[in-house]
């Protein structure tokens, strides 16, 4: 799980899209997501691999020959227990990236309308979950935070 974690971090560097730092980044700095990608991917690359490599050489004993676990082939985990509309939906909210970043329009108006479809279609599917439940509340505070300093710095610029 460890691993997992630090990894997709690391790797999530090249997305413009990925994290609300590189949102903010892309916003501030006037230049599209396109552009900024093959910058950074460079970078993600080496993370992962310098990641991966600490990684191996910190828990090298601890690492079992084989999978301990398997999931079951109706769950989530796998690709085949995942409901199609919700696939389909995340295909299209890849596009609305990639169509946001490719006109260089707003990624967080991209962002809030990914979202906005996946929780329809989530809700479509009979997922009772309310969309505010399982919100990290102080990584929301944090992340607006953010937002609030960077315009504040380009105010002050």
């Amino acid at each position: 799980m460890l691993a997992c974690t630090f990894v997709a971090d690391a790797a999530s560097l090249a997305l413009p899209v990925s994290n609300p730092v590189n949102v903010i980044v892309t916003a501030d700095l006037g230049i599209s997501a396109i552009s900024l990608a093959p910058v950074l991917l460079p970078a993600a690359l080496a993370a992962v691999a310098a990641l991966l490599g600490c990684l191996l050489v910190i828990y090298r004993r601890d690492l079992p020959s084989a999978s301990p676990i398997l999931p079951a082939t109706d769950s989530w985990v796998s690709w085949s227990g995942i409901p199609r509309p919700l696939l389909a939906a995340f295909g299209v909210a890849v596009v609305i990236f990639a169509v946001a970043s490719a006109l260089d329009l707003p990624l967080g108006l991209a962002m809030t309308i990914a979202w906005l479809l996946l929780l329809g279609v989530e809700r479509l599917g009979g997922r009772l979950v309310g969309p505010l439940q399982g919100i990290g509340w102080s990584l929301l505070v944090f992340v607006a935070a953010m937002g609030c300093s960077s315009m504040g710095s380009r105010r002050l610029a």
